[in-house]
């Protein structure tokens, strides 16, 4: 997978190539169109980062809570 990341105001943009097959595995999956796809690429990403970021918080507060007994 290659990428190239632009900066622009508020919002970065980036390119990724990612192989036919992937593509076209993740369109189906989602029931996504061609249109459609970096919309709907970017909103599963920011679904993912905050339940892994929720994962981790937990995992954290676990961690300490093992340390303070």
């Amino acid at each position: 997978m290659k990428t190239s990341v632009q900066e622009e105001e508020g919002k970065v943009r980036t390119t990724i190539t990612l192989p036919s097959s992937l593509y076209h595995r993740i369109r189906r999956a989602m029931g996504v169109s061609k249109r459609n796809f970096s919309a709907e690429v970017e909103y599963a990403m920011e679904k993912h980062v905050e339940k892994v970021e929720t994962e981790q918080d937990l995992a954290d507060k676990h961690l300490r809570n093992d340390r303070s007994e």
